[in-house]
């Protein structure tokens, strides 16, 4: 539908151009930002009750480092048109 350049293209380019840019920020949005805020959200309830844990490694920082790099490795195995 983006690419497309046959009769009636022009019709279809916008909305093309809106559904792809929702799935890359509905995507972004789901496997970035919400873990983040349930992180942050987690710990500052953690902080409130004042409960001893055991230090664990900062996983968020290794997640999002796996996310971007799989994203930037399909997105340059995409053919060149």
């Amino acid at each position: 539908m983006a690419l497309s350049v046959s009769a009636g293209a022009e019709v279809q380019h916008p909305l093309a151009t809106v559904v792809i840019g929702g799935l890359i920020s509905g995507t972004l949005l789901t496997l970035i930002v919400l873990p983040v805020i349930y992180a942050f959200v987690e710990n500052r309830s953690n902080n409130k009750k004042n409960l001893i844990s055991l230090k664990r490694p900062n996983t968020n920082v290794l997640f999002i480092l796996i996310v971007c790099g799989g994203l930037l490795v399909s997105y340059l195995a995409l053919p060149l048109q």
